[in-house]
């Protein structure tokens, strides 16, 4: 895998991280 490739990984892994703590606290908000 080249660098470019890790850092799209490291970036999508991130995101997903991020979106699913979102919809957690949105889910235990209400």
């Amino acid at each position: 895998m080249s660098a470019a490739d890790w850092v799209a990984l490291a970036v999508s892994v991130v995101v997903l991280g991020y979106l699913f703590t979102v919809l957690l606290r949105a889910g235990r908000g209400r």
